[in-house]
């Protein structure tokens, strides 16, 4: 676990110095006082299986919380113990350890004096979550979408846990490229996920040697065939995401019509299409909009093998829009269920069809904490027009902080 000041801008490589970090390491940093950390996931991450998680048996926090207590899948990470203590500086936890206990400890340390905001920040969640998903997913190879927390730790706890990157620009190609240095796979590990590129973004991104990005109109392929001629490319589709937080489809992606006139302008022109991608939105909270995504990428790759336009797609890409949290509605586990079953279905194994994800609030949602000052509490001052009305309001007052964040009761 690890804190960082609100205020100071984060480096490629976190700081270590006493103070400007302090730092620790602890599961489930996410919970509170009701929930004690299930296990150390320094040595361990657990896991509750899909039966017990993907259940209609309802979402409520408590609940899951037993599940994942009553029957747990346990995954080594030894390897990560050194990284955690000796490149982050990371404070090993004892187990059992709630939030509010950690905050208190941090807090403990730090003079009366100091108004700082700080976040603790749990490590163990990035490679536990990681884990999760090669455990539900295990098909589909994890891209982070650095732009949800473009924070060095992150990009280097998820690449030496095997993982890839969605950069949308080259500033977040620069940050991956300073965490994980020159032996990494750029070829194979990153996508320029960005359906409208700079030309001096294209140019960083071939430089480096990423080879694969995604388009969505016309002038993009143009763009393409000029730029950065050897690219492998995803045609983006637009799937029906109204059921997300943040729907994407009003900005991005091209409906089955304008696929097919972007497959032939492909042909045309030369651009190496193979395969197709879409993104159901952030936190997509209708799990049958990947299956109805899912239907549209197969009836696009089969139009596209098609003798007029003569490409073989094998690579298809999911997007993201997971949630973060195994207590949401619905769950991982049971959207992993749904996509694992389609996948079956239209993209089986023997196909040898590449599948990718790029999962970003799925890894950056849960890991921190924000810490702040309570430095004064106000009671709401106005008129009453009832002794009721009195009762209520004495009872509501503002916790103004030392942070843009501002608590009531």
């Amino acid at each position: 676990m690890s804190h960082h000041d609100v205020n100071r801008k984060q480096t490629t490589k976190p700081e270590t110095s006493n103070s400007d970090s302090r730092k620790a390491d602890n599961n489930e940093l996410d919970n509170d006082d009701r929930h004690p950390s299930r296990t150390n996931l320094v040595h361990r991450l657990s896991v509750a299986l899909d039966d017990e998680l993907a259940n209609n048996l309802g979402h409520d926090q408590d609940q899951q919380a037993r599940r994942v207590i009553a029957r747990r899948k346990t995954f080594t990470v030894h390897h990560l113990k050194e990284l955690f203590e000796n490149e982050f500086g990371a404070r090993l936890v004892d187990y059992g350890k709630t939030t509010a206990s950690i905050v208190r400890q941090f807090c403990n340390e730090i003079p009366m004096t100091d108004d700082t905001p700080f976040y603790i920040v749990n490590l163990s969640h990035y490679a536990r979550q990681y884990l999760q998903w090669l455990h539900f997913l295990g098909r589909i190879h994890p891209l982070y979408a650095v732009k949800c927390n473009p924070n060095g730790f992150i990009v280097r706890i998820i690449a030496e846990m095997g993982g890839g990157f969605d950069c949308a620009s080259a500033e977040e190609l620069d940050l991956v490229r300073a965490t994980c240095g020159v032996d990494f796979d750029y070829a194979t590990r990153i996508i320029f996920a960005h359906p409208c590129k700079c030309v001096s973004h294209i140019k960083r991104f071939r430089e480096a040697g990423v080879q694969m990005t995604v388009v969505d109109n016309e002038d993009e392929l143009k763009k393409l065939k000029e730029h950065w001629p050897e690219a492998k490319v995803l045609l983006r589709l637009k799937p029906d995401d109204k059921g997300s937080l943040s729907p994407f489809s009003t900005k991005f992606g091209a409906n089955e019509l304008e696929c097919i006139t972007l497959l032939r302008m492909a042909r045309i022109l030369g651009v190496q299409l193979v395969g197709c991608s879409f993104h159901v939105g952030s936190r997509c909270l209708d799990a049958q909009i990947y299956m109805q995504s899912l239907r549209l990428a197969r009836r696009l790759f089969d139009i596209s093998g098609r003798d007029e336009f003569g490409f073989d797609f094998k690579v298809l890409d999911i997007g993201g829009g997971f949630s973060g949290h195994n207590w949401d509605k619905p769950s991982f586990p049971e959207v992993a269920k749904l996509i694992n079953k389609t996948l079956d279905k239209l993209f089986p194994e023997s196909e040898g069809i590449t599948l990718m994800s790029e999962p970003g609030r799925y890894f950056a949602s849960g890991g921190m904490t924000l810490v702040v000052r309570i430095i004064a509490r106000r009671i709401h001052n106005q008129d009453y027009k009832s002794q009721e009305e009195v009762i209520k309001l004495e009872r509501s007052y503002s916790l103004p902080t030392n942070s843009l964040v501002q608590a009531a009761n």
